[in-house]
């Protein structure tokens, strides 16, 4: 699988996908993990919507590095199983345009949010944030068992 293939695969797969796995670590280094929906960008960015008291939020506020899963749940024998594991930088977005871009992203992703007042409502309370990608591995056993590929990430991550 080239790299070009291997993209358009990602990215194929993440638009189809809501749900991620996140996993944080505390200023102790204790690992905490959440179930969050996301909305993805071309470059593979993934951001999600989290109350500023979550576990992981308050986690994110003093270590920014994260690792997440994202699976595809629909094929649950071991000869189907596909997804993604990750690491990245993630922090917060709070004005400008990528948070505006963020918000768009998410909310034509979740566009049943549009129905629901009470929902809007309570993601204009959460804080918006976006996951940097640093490392991206496809797994795809449907490719054959164990079958595994990296993309490469352009760019260095954020350093503040």
């Amino acid at each position: 699988m080239n790299q070009q293939e291997l993209r358009q695969t990602v990215a194929t797969f993440l638009a189809g996908c809501r749900t991620l796995s996140l996993a944080t670590a505390d200023k102790a280094g204790r690992p905490h993990a959440a179930n969050l929906q996301f909305a993805a960008d071309e470059e593979f960015n993934l951001y999600f919507v989290s109350a500023p008291d979550s576990l992981h939020s308050v986690n994110l506020a003093t270590r920014r590095e994260v690792a997440l899963t994202i699976y595809d749940h629909q094929d649950q024998e071991p000869a189907g199983i596909r997804g993604l594991q990750m690491t990245g930088i993630c922090q917060p977005l709070r004005i400008g345009a990528e948070k505006g871009r963020a918000d768009q992203l998410y909310r034509e992703k979740f566009a049943f949010l549009k129905d629901h007042p009470e929902l809007e409502a309570v993601l204009g309370r959460m804080t918006m944030y976006r996951i940097q990608p640093m490392w991206i591995r496809w797994i795809d056993n449907r490719r054959g068992f164990g079958f595994k590929a990296e993309l490469e990430i352009e760019g260095e991550p954020p350093k503040a």
